[in-house]
């Protein structure tokens, strides 16, 4: 994952977070979480790694998103996502495989049958049609040897390290940043700890589902949605065009 520009307000680190969990359980403020003995702490640190996870793969987060290059080979196997990737690959956002030396989409994915199907034709069609299988992104027909190809990536990072070095799946240290909103990864830890506790949790849930849907909605800005045609554009339609020549 390409590490992200963070803000202190709201990206805190997993110390800190712990911390303002205990507080509001009225339990003994850590002064370190890695490494701790505490039976508590310990519980906490492995739920903070699940709710950290579970955040990430919620939502196709605008900060985890990133875009790789490749360039195609002239035989079925273009490699290992993960090589092509090099990194924590969540998952392949769809439908954004593109060869851009052709200018064409790589169609697919094919399913097991319809890879089949196509592989026991006796003639391929013009352009390449793709599927993933064990690990391995497989063009049929081959690309000509050196397109360049893209698609855009979710990683399962959801934290980086004090530096902004390196970025992990896992908590590695007490200064590692949470890199998504750390009050809803607090949120998350809440409820899951009083649930491991056989605590009441529902209205502490309820408060998290609520939160992650909205930030949802406000991630990487939307489009305005219309119920009926829209009342501008740019562009030039029928809709604001006169109805004569122009003047001149």
């Amino acid at each position: 994952m390409p590490i992200a520009s963070l803000n202190s307000s709201i990206n805190r680190t997993l110390l800190q977070s712990v911390q303002a969990v205990c507080r509001k359980l009225g339990l003994a403020v850590p002064a370190f979480v890695v490494g701790s003995n505490d039976p508590n702490i310990v519980q906490m640190y492995e739920v903070c790694n699940e709710a950290g996870q579970e955040y990430a793969d919620e939502y196709e987060w605008q900060i985890l998103t990133a875009e790789v290059a490749f360039l195609s080979t002239a035989v079925e196997s273009q490699g290992s996502i993960n090589t092509i990737v090099n990194g924590d690959l969540g998952w392949i956002v769809n439908d954004t495989i593109w060869n851009r030396t052709t200018n064409r989409p790589l169609f697919g994915p094919l399913n097991a049958q319809q890879w089949q199907i196509m592989k026991a034709r006796a003639a391929a069609g013009p352009f390449s049609e793709y599927r993933i299988r064990g690990n391995e992104l497989l063009f049929y027909p081959p690309a000509d040897a050196g397109n360049n190809c893209h698609f855009e990536w979710i990683s399962k990072d959801f934290c980086q390290n004090a530096a902004g070095t390196t970025s992990y799946c896992r908590w590695n240290a007490d200064t590692d940043v949470f890199v998504l909103d750390s009050r809803i990864l607090e949120l998350s830890v809440l409820w899951k700890w009083k649930q491991l506790k056989g605590l009441d949790y529902q209205k502490d849930e309820q408060k998290y589902r609520i939160a992650i849907e909205q930030a949802k909605g406000r991630d990487g800005t939307k489009p305005a949605l219309y119920l009926s045609r829209r009342r501008e554009t740019f562009l030039l339609t029928t809709n604001n065009l006169p109805d004569g020549d122009f003047p001149g």
